[in-house]
């Protein structure tokens, strides 16, 4: 059975993030709640997460990585190729809703960065859960969100004024949802409505946006 842990306020429950971590380490695989919603995540370097993703997401394409969450710039930094004005826009838009695909480098997770290794997706969260449990882990984690933008388009998510009452948007939902998998759940206390980052492509000369997830991209500027 899926074991939910509720934290209160904005109070860290060192026991909760403890939990999380061991069952990462398992190869386990933990719902949090993201600045852009929930999602799963698991262990960068264990296969047996990336397993539990495909059956948790089984129209996830084998053929499209999974990205990586980052505790800041600096683990970032340690994992990929951050040129001096792309650090600069790191700087800006993070912690953050934006994803930024970098090249890897050698100390890149394999899992997260597909067959040919040329590309990796980044993002460093701001929520104060995950954030908490990746400065405890000291490790990017692979992350996949509950759904994916298809289905949000297909329910009309984005044109629902009642955004509270969709299963994504809750952690008992959301469990529920998912209730033939087991897996530990870190539930905030307070509503997150679901939404997609902001994808900016840095291994293209310029810089461009492959997704637009409708944040506020003044926060970074130019581009070129």
């Amino acid at each position: 059975m899926t074991r939910i842990f509720k934290f209160h306020g904005q109070s860290i429950n060192d026991r909760f993030i403890k939990t999380a971590i061991e069952n990462l380490n398992n190869g386990n695989v933990v719902l949090v709640p993201t600045d852009t919603g929930y999602a799963f995540v698991a262990h960068p370097r264990l296969e047996s997460g990336v397993a539990k993703f495909f059956e948790l997401r089984s129209t996830h394409s084998k053929q499209k990585p999974f990205s990586l969450l980052c505790a800041d710039t600096a683990s970032v930094g340690r994992i990929s190729i951050l040129t001096t004005p792309t650090y600069r826009l790191a700087q800006r838009a993070w912690p953050g809703p934006y994803t930024f695909i970098l090249e890897p480098n050698k100390l890149a997770p394999k899992l997260a960065s597909g067959p040919k290794r040329k590309s990796i997706g980044i993002r460093v969260p701001n929520h104060f859960i995950i954030k908490a449990l990746l400065h405890e882990i000291n490790e990017p984690l692979l992350v996949t969100s509950v759904t994916d933008a298809e289905e949000l388009q297909n329910e009309m998510y984005y044109e629902d004024q009642n955004e509270v009452d969709h299963w994504w948007t809750n952690a008992a939902s959301i469990v529920g949802h998912f209730r033939n998998q087991n897996f530990i759940c870190l539930e905030a206390e307070s509503f997150i409505p679901l939404r997609t980052s902001t994808i900016i492509d840095f291994t293209e000369e310029p810089a461009v946006i492959i997704r637009d997830g409708e944040w506020d991209t003044d926060i970074i500027g130019s581009l070129s």
